[in-house]
């Protein structure tokens, strides 16, 4: 089984992998792997953290959440994805186990689009949003 990895880059602060691997079409060469998308990336002044993740490849979605989030520790999502940021929470790496031997890379583009960010009120905390990302497979062994 391959481990597919993304990196995105943010700004912010911010268990097992239960399901069946989603398989990748047996026509779908490796060349033709698709980007990921990111999409509703929310998180708080407080470290929590939700996000959906869409591999077109299987058209699988997973849901992504956790609270106080730390540097450098993995979080399961609801598939087989999970996610952690790196030592600074500069950047957001996405796991995603694949039940099908895949090779090569995605080679598109990593389009950001823009940050809505909302004040804290008596109800909610600060809270920024981010629209999709397309995001590229990096393939690892």
């Amino acid at each position: 089984m391959h481990t597919t990895s993304f990196l995105t880059f943010f700004g912010l602060a911010v268990g097992t992998l239960a399901a069946p691997a989603p398989q990748i079409p047996a026509d779908q060469a490796s060349d033709d792997i698709l980007p990921m998308e990111v999409y509703n990336l929310w998180w708080t002044t407080k470290n929590a953290i939700h996000f959906f993740v869409i591999d077109r490849n299987t058209n699988t979605t997973a849901t992504c959440e956790a609270a106080d989030v730390q540097p450098q520790q993995r979080y399961d999502c609801d598939t087989n994805a999970r996610f952690f940021f790196n030592d600074d929470n500069s950047v957001l790496d996405i796991e995603w186990a694949w039940g099908k031997d895949v090779t090569g890379s995605g080679t598109v583009e990593t389009p950001l689009e823009i940050w809505t960010c909302v004040n804290a009120t008596a109800q909610f905390e600060a809270g920024c949003l981010a629209g999709p990302l397309d995001v590229p497979f990096k393939i690892i062994s």
